[in-house]
């Protein structure tokens, strides 16, 4: 039996990840269900096995990409860093790196936002992008609450203000990459976190 939801798993996987793909070339209404069980080796039958529809392929794809970014920045921030400023770098650089594993697919993040607008399963694209900017923002939070408790940073900052803030320029830091060849994500991150990081330090 375990075996069985193993091979589920994995299945699973294979399909949204081929998914993934296919909706970042082609976009949610260019993509077709055919030509994602044909890269992925399988039946157009098993995919409806497994997503009642393309709505939901996508949707999943959608959630297993932001999964994919917040364990990479929880195992990254509790492994690395003594300092909270170093923590801070270092969560940066996760999110530089994540881009850049993902430049082909950033598209897909401009089709999220749409269907959280405009889709069937509105609801539930907003709900998972509220949901996952809470979670980056308690983790900015926690690294600035526990700057300011060892005297690293100073008391009187908001750590909440402050979180809001670095998630959104993440954001606007990742689509103007994704826009110019040329903007240097990783060196323009580094000197803006310097900048907020000065202006922590008591």
């Amino acid at each position: 039996m375990a075996q069985l939801r193993t091979k589920k798993w994995q299945k699973r996987y294979i399909i949204i990840e081929t998914a993934a793909s296919v909706f970042s070339q082609r976009g949610f209404h260019g993509a077709v269900i055919a030509e994602i069980a044909k890269l992925a080796g399988i039946g157009k039958g098993t995919i409806y096995e497994y997503f009642p529809s393309k709505e939901e392929l996508f949707f999943s794809v959608f959630e297993w990409m932001n999964n994919e970014m917040e364990e990479k920045a929880l195992v990254s921030i509790a492994t690395l860093g003594e300092t909270a400023a170093e923590r801070l770098r270092i969560l940066n650089d996760v999110f530089v790196d994540a881009f850049t594993g993902i430049r082909d697919m950033y598209g897909l993040t401009l089709e999220f936002w749409s269907a959280a607008a405009a889709s069937p399963l509105r609801e539930r694209f907003r709900e998972t992008f509220r949901h996952t900017y809470a979670g980056y923002r308690r983790m900015v939070s926690d690294i600035i609450r526990d700057g300011i408790t060892r005297g690293e940073f100073k008391h009187t900052v908001e750590p909440s203000a402050v979180a809001a803030a670095l998630v959104g320029t993440w954001d606007a830091l990742g689509l103007q990459a994704w826009l110019d060849a040329d903007f240097d994500l990783r060196d323009i991150s580094h000197g803006f976190l310097d900048v907020v990081i000065r202006g922590l330090r008591p």
